[in-house]
C-alpha cells in the first residue's frame, strides 16, 4: 500500500477572479441593461483591484511580469503616463465622465499585468478556453433569438446607445444583432475570439460535447451570430488570423494538400452562392421578416468580399460596401492632420473638434484622445507583444506545443486587424479579451516548462 498522498493544488483567488473577469462580458450587459446602470461594471473594477493588490504583494511576482520583458514593462508605463498626464491637462474642465474614459483607457492594462503573472499553466490556458466556448454557444443561440423574434424593450434601450445602429434597424431595416452585449461590434468581436478559440478547443478535445459531439452545428451558430451581427472588422479579422493559424500550423502531407483544396472549393462555393443570393434579390423582396435578416447578413459578408473582387458602379451598391469604408478613409485623413496640429490630442471628453465619432478611427482614436506619445507607445506594445511571442514559441521545442501557441499568435494577428478598423483598446470589456491573450502569449514558453516539469 502507498504511504504517498495526493495533494491537490488549490486555485489562488486572484486566478478565480480572473476567470470572472474573463466570463463577466458574456452576460453582464443583460443586467446593466435591464435596470439602466453602468453599476454592475463596477464588480469588474473591484475584482481587477483585489488582483492587482495580490499580485504587488506577492513574494513570487519577480521575473513573473509581462514575461519577464523589460520592454514590455516600459512602454506599458509610457502609455499609462500619456494617459494621466492627459489627466492633468484636462483637470481644469474635469467632468465626471473622464473617471469613466480614464477607467477604460487603463483598464487593459490592469488586466495584462494581473494575467501575465497568473496564467502561466496548462490548466488555468484550457480553463479560459472552456469560458470562451460555452460563453459563445449561449450567446450566439442568445443572438440568433434576437433574430428570429425580435428585440426585447430593454435590449432596444441599449442598442440606442450604440451609435447609429438603432437608426440603422428603423430606416435601413438593417438588423444588427447584438446578444447579450448590447452592442454588435462588441458581440461580432468576442464571436471571432470565440471562433478561433472553438477550433483551439477541438484540437485539444476541450469542451467536447460542444466541440466534437455537436460539431459542425455548433460552429455553423457561432459564424451566425459573427455574421448576423453585420460588423465587418471581425470577419476580415476572423479570415486573417485563421489564414495565419494555418500557414504556421502547416505541414506539408498529402492529407493536408487534400484538405487545402477542398477548404478552397467550399469558400469559392460559399462565396459564388452568396454573391448569387445577394444580386439577384430573391430574399431583398420577400415579405418575410426572417427571411430578410438572412439576406441583410449575407449582404454583410458579401460586402466583404466585394471589397476586394467587386465593381460598386451604382448608388445603392456603393452605399453597402463602399461608403463605409471611404467615410473611414476621411476620418483617418483628418484625425492623422489633427494630430500633426494638437500632439497632445483633443482631450478625454472633448470632441467638439470632430463631426464623427472617433471610434471610427480604429487605434488612431487612442491618439485622438491622449496624444502621439500614448498612440505610438500602444502601437510598439502591440508589435512588441507579437515579436516576442514569435521568438518565445519558435524556442519551443515541442511541436504539438507551438501549434497551440499558433493559435493565440493568429488570434492577435485577428485582433490587430480589427483594431486598425474599430476601436476596441479603450473599451474595458474588449480588453480584458486583448491583454489577457496577450499575456498568454508572453507567457507561452514558461508554460511549457511548468507542463513538462
Amino acid at each position: 500500500m502507498s504511504t504517498g498522498s495526493t495533494v491537490l493544488e488549490k486555485t489562488p483567488l486572484t486566478v478565480k477572479l480572473i476567470y470572472f473577469l474573463v466570463m463577466a462580458p458574456f452576460f453582464i450587459y443583460i443586467p446593466i441593461s435591464l435596470l439602466k446602470t453602468d453599476l454592475f461594471l463596477f464588480s469588474l473594477d473591484l475584482s481587477l483591484l483585489v488582483c492587482l493588490l495580490f499580485t504587488i504583494f506577492n513574494e513570487k511576482v519577480n521575473g513573473r511580469l509581462f514575461g519577464g520583458k523589460v520592454a514590455i514593462m516600459v512602454f506599458v508605463l509610457i502609455y499609462v503616463l500619456s494617459v494621466l498626464g492627459r489627466l492633468g491637462m484636462d483637470l481644469l474642465n474635469f467632468n465626471i465622465q473622464m473617471i469613466t474614459v480614464v477607467r477604460n483607457l487603463l483598464f487593459g492594462m490592469g488586466v495584462f499585468v494581473v494575467a501575465s503573472v497568473w496564467i502561466d499553466q496548462q490548466k488555468r490556458i484550457d480553463y479560459i478556453t472552456k469560458i470562451f466556448v460555452w460563453g459563445g454557444i449561449l450567446t450566439a443561440i442568445y443572438g440568433i433569438r434576437q433574430l428570429l423574434f425580435g428585440f426585447m424593450q430593454f435590449e432596444l434601450d441599449r442598442l440606442a446607445l450604440m451609435g447609429s445602429s438603432l437608426k440603422e434597424m428603423n430606416v435601413l431595416n438593417r438588423v444588427r444583432i447584438t446578444s447579450s452585449f448590447g452592442d454588435p461590434l462588441l458581440f461580432g468581436f468576442y464571436m471571432m475570439i470565440c471562433i478561433l478559440f472553438y477550433f483551439l478547443a477541438r484540437k485539444k478535445g476541450i469542451a467536447s460535447s460542444i466541440t466534437r459531439k455537436w460539431h459542425p452545428w455548433s460552429l455553423i451558430v457561432l459564424f451566425i451570430g459573427l455574421v448576423f451581427s453585420l460588423t465587418r472588422a471581425p470577419l476580415l479579422g476572423l479570415f486573417c488570423g485563421a489564414i495565419l493559424i494555418f500557414l504556421l500550423g502547416f505541414k506539408l502531407r498529402k492529407r493536408t494538400v487534400v484538405t487545402i483544396f477542398i477548404v478552397l472549393a467550399g469558400i469559392i462555393l460559399f462565396i459564388g452562392g452568396i454573391d448569387l443570393l445577394v444580386t439577384s434579390k430573391v430574399l431583398a423582396t420577400s415579405d418575410n421578416t426572417f427571411l430578410q435578416s438572412i439576406n441583410k447578413g449575407a449582404e454583410s459578408f458579401w460586402s466583404l468580399t466585394q471589397l476586394v473582387f467587386g465593381d460598386q458602379e451604382d448608388e445603392a451598391t456603393y452605399f453597402l460596401v463602399n461608403q463605409s469604408k471611404d467615410a473611414r478613409s476621411y476620418f483617418w485623413s483628418f484625425g492623422y492632420s489633427y494630430l500633426l496640429s494638437n500632439p497632445f490630442g483633443a482631450g478625454l471628453t472633448d470632441r467638439t473638434d470632430f463631426t464623427f465619432s472617433i471610434g471610427d478611427t480604429g487605434i488612431l482614436s487612442l491618439g485622438l484622445q491622449i496624444g502621439v506619445i500614448g498612440l505610438i507607445s500602444m502601437i510598439i506594445l502591440v508589435f512588441m507583444v507579437g515579436i516576442y511571442s514569435w521568438f518565445g514559441i519558435k524556442s519551443v521545442p515541442n511541436w504539438n506545443f507551438r501549434s497551440q501557441s499558433y493559435f493565440f499568435l493568429g488570434m492577435w494577428f485577428s485582433i490587430i486587424i480589427t483594431g486598425t478598423i474599430s476601436s476596441i483598446l479603450d473599451s474595458s470589456v474588449m480588453a480584458i479579451v486583448v491583454w489577457t491573450i496577450a499575456a498568454i502569449l508572453l507567457n507561452q514558453r514558461r508554460v511549457y516548462k511548468n507542463q513538462i516539469s
